[in-house]
């Protein structure tokens, strides 16, 4: 989308507008990132603009994560905590607004394997088999497509205790440095079942990104807790929550796949977290 359609961006100048002030949006946003990759971003990155509010959104990278590799620290090529690949990598202009870039070179060549996947999903299938999409030693091919596709125990319960553990983390970090943390739900459109009438996008999300290894019935289920426990550690913490999942609609106008927002859906989003951000109280008169 257009950079000045993303929300974080988006919503700081709608407050500008209503509110006659100088509202900096950065987005500090990164593809694949967990929760604490995001506390990473933001305690050494995002704390030295002084920001007076942090509004922390995580759900399905973290519930693929936890259940795929059983932890935040794991070893995983592209995704542990200290990898050095381009999901930490963040590449910051002259102008920091800007926010977290992925490289030219990676947008390129995710943007002609999604193409492929989606006009030829069977033919890309069998060739992704045969050439290597991403070279990311000591594992050929894509490394997350190798390690991704063996079933898990699927424990719930720990899954969910870690990542109210890592909100916390987010909350106590914002509290230190005097920033005001708020939590956020993920919008999302995911269907009650993946079957025959599923959209492709998000048959495709299920198959690349997210958890194919379990009953999708239980898939969900676990998302939504995720969901909830969002809001109830928010509540816990005596902190605001916006619940963005219920203000953004879950059609194919405002996501284009399960979880990911178009330029209409993320103005909508800008609106309802610039209102919030009013109704609590959080925007100096």
């Amino acid at each position: 989308m257009k950079p000045d359609e993303r929300f974080p961006y988006a919503a700081g100048h709608l407050i500008e507008k209503r509110h006659k002030l100088k509202v900096n949006g950065l987005n500090m946003a990164m593809s694949g990132n967990v929760s604490m990759h995001s506390i990473n971003n933001f305690l050494n990155l995002g704390l030295k603009f002084k920001p007076n509010i942090a509004i922390f959104m995580e759900n399905i990278n973290d519930y693929a994560m936890l259940y795929h590799e059983h932890s935040y620290w794991n070893d995983h090529p592209n995704r542990s905590l200290l990898s050095k690949g381009i999901l930490l990598r963040n590449n910051l202009t002259g102008n920091p607004w800007d926010g977290v870039r992925i490289p030219t070179s990676t947008a390129a060549r995710s943007l002609v394997r999604n193409l492929c996947f989606g006009l030829i999903p069977h033919l890309s299938t069998r060739l992704s088999r045969l050439i290597s999409w991403r070279k990311s030693a000591p594992y050929p091919g894509d490394p997350q497509d190798l390690r991704w596709k063996e079933p898990q125990p699927f424990d719930l319960d720990r899954i969910e205790s870690d990542f109210r553990s890592s909100l916390r983390t987010f909350i106590v970090v914002a509290r230190a440095w005097g920033v005001q943390p708020i939590l956020m739900t993920q919008p999302n459109r995911w269907p009650h079942s993946v079957d025959v009438d599923a959209p492709r996008s998000i048959k495709y999300f299920m198959q690349q990104k997210a958890i194919t290894t379990i009953d999708y019935g239980k898939f969900l289920s676990g998302y939504k807790r995720l969901q909830r426990a969002i809001i109830d550690v928010a509540a816990e913490e005596g902190i605001p929550v916006i619940d963005l999942e219920a203000a953004v609609p879950p059609d194919t106008d405002h996501l284009f796949d399960a979880v990911h927002l178009t330029g209409k859906g993320s103005l909508v989003a800008a609106e309802y977290i610039s209102r919030q951000l009013e109704n609590l109280g959080l925007i100096p008169r």
